[in-house]
């Protein structure tokens, strides 16, 4: 890599937050933990001493060596910035496991940091986390701009691996940085000898970047998010305005209702023995874990979305709400069903009553798709009896079998079928639904497209 400095100017590409603009965060001390030994830290920001930069990846099975990157980075921004070698420089999540919801931690860390890295991957831009974590960060680099016509070049995107432009989404685009080869990639110059010192060189100019920025560029703290779930990722929402309505408005059959009918971690604690991959709601199943570590409700969006599908989330309580929908405009409702909500029987009679739905005039065209991951040896182990109890119960949701996947038992498998139904979903939509068209000529929608892994 040449020794020329880096530079990264401020996305604009980035969508107008629905919460108020009102509340920020407090100089107050927050609670903090350490990651201790020469690691990067991962605490809150305490007495009015904010992070120089937040590291923003994609969780998986390199999660050390991003730690290593952030530790080391840490150590030159301390240097440079003459703070004693205990100071708390960077912050990376390095405790958030899949199924779990933002901490506040992160949030105070996010809202309060002077830079943003993002560690980009394949799997970064199909990561709802990670676009979140960008639209709120260029928020607030937008709002100085705005305010002092400066460009603060705060937000800075890293290839961690290559990235085809195909896979890169236009918000990363837009964003002029260093070139990287293929073997220079930041990955690579850790992993390989030969990069050693052009690895060292490039911490070097980062981190000089880092503190000479966050020295000129008071940029704005973030907002208080009452719901943090609602923050749209840059990613994945849609912001087209169409005719004066929202895309994400409109009545068509490219509108998919994910519901996920799996067990909460409670309730998951109570009739099997793993429950790792449960979280607080049931949209936080993670089955893939730890191929896949993200839940499944958001790489089923990530996957949707790159087919130019529109998209909702919902937990089960919410199916006959979401079917009402569905059915009145022509919607498709995928079901994400773990089977071991056949031992719930509160859950289960959710499911069951979702063929007769009184007052109901017809169920909408429906999905089921039954992930088995292979890593999961309970689940393989108890797979008859649940598959049996599941097709005794609820097995005639999707009747048609190109409508079923059950069994899925890789994320790799997960993003071949779920297209494949969709497709099917989407002619059934078409030959026996009542789809409105809209007038041609009249508008055109640019949604952004993603490969799937």
């Amino acid at each position: 890599m040449s020794s020329r400095s880096l530079s990264w100017p401020t996305p604009h590409p980035i969508l107008p937050l629905s919460v108020s603009l009102t509340e920020r965060f407090a100089g107050a001390v927050r609670d903090h933990s350490r990651l201790r030994d020469g690691r990067c830290e991962s605490a809150s920001w305490v007495g009015g001493a904010v992070f120089y930069f937040f590291v923003s990846y994609a969780r998986g099975n390199e999660d050390d060596l991003v730690r290593k990157f952030c530790a080391d980075l840490s150590i030159e921004v301390r240097v440079l910035a003459g703070l004693p070698r205990d100071a708390e420089v960077g912050f990376i999540d390095a405790e958030m496991s899949p199924g779990t919801r933002w901490s506040r931690r992160l949030v105070d860390a996010l809202s309060t940091c002077r830079s943003f890295i993002a560690l980009m991957s394949p799997r970064y831009f199909l990561s709802q986390h990670c676009g979140q974590e960008w639209q709120i960060f260029a928020e607030r680099s937008l709002r100085y701009e705005q305010a002092t016509g400066t460009d603060p070049s705060l937000l800075k995107p890293l290839f961690w691996v290559p990235v085809p432009r195909g896979k890169m989404h236009p918000a990363a685009l837009r964003i002029q940085f260093a070139d990287q080869e293929d073997d220079t990639c930041l990955r690579q110059m850790m992993r390989l000898k030969r990069h050693e010192d052009a690895y060292k060189e490039f911490l070097f100019n980062l981190a000089s970047q880092i503190v000479n920025a966050a020295d000129q560029h008071d940029i704005p703290n973030g907002v208080t998010y009452s719901d943090l779930e609602s923050v749209p990722s840059v990613f994945h929402h849609t912001q087209a305005v169409i005719n004066g309505v929202p895309a994400n408005e409109l009545i068509d059959a490219t509108t998919v209702h994910f519901v996920v009918a799996a067990p909460t971690r409670n309730e998951a604690m109570a009739i099997r023995a793993e429950s790792t991959t449960y979280g607080d709601r049931r949209r936080d199943w993670a089955p893939y874990h730890p191929s896949w570590p993200d839940p499944l409700s958001d790489y089923a969006i990530s996957i949707a979305a790159s087919r130019n599908f529109l998209t909702r989330v919902a937990d089960l309580e919410e199916l006959g709400e979401r079917a009402a929908i569905a059915s009145q405009q022509n919607h498709i409702v995928v079901l994400l069903v773990d089977a071991w909500i056949t031992r719930l029987l509160g859950p289960l009679g959710l499911l069951t009553a979702y063929g007769g739905r009184p007052g109901a005039p017809r169920n909408p065209t429906t999905v089921v798709l039954g992930p088995a991951s292979d890593g999961d040896e309970e689940t393989r182990d108890q797979w008859p009896a649940l598959s049996e109890t599941w097709t005794a119960t609820a097995g005639g949701l999707a009747p048609a079998n190109d409508l079923s996947r059950w069994g899925i038992s890789t994320y790799h498998d997960f993003a071949r079928d779920l297209p494949a139904a969709l497709e099917v979903a989407m002619n059934r939509v078409f030959a026996s639904g009542n789809v409105r068209r809209q007038p041609l000529n009249t508008f055109h929608i640019e949604r952004p497209t993603l490969d799937p892994p």
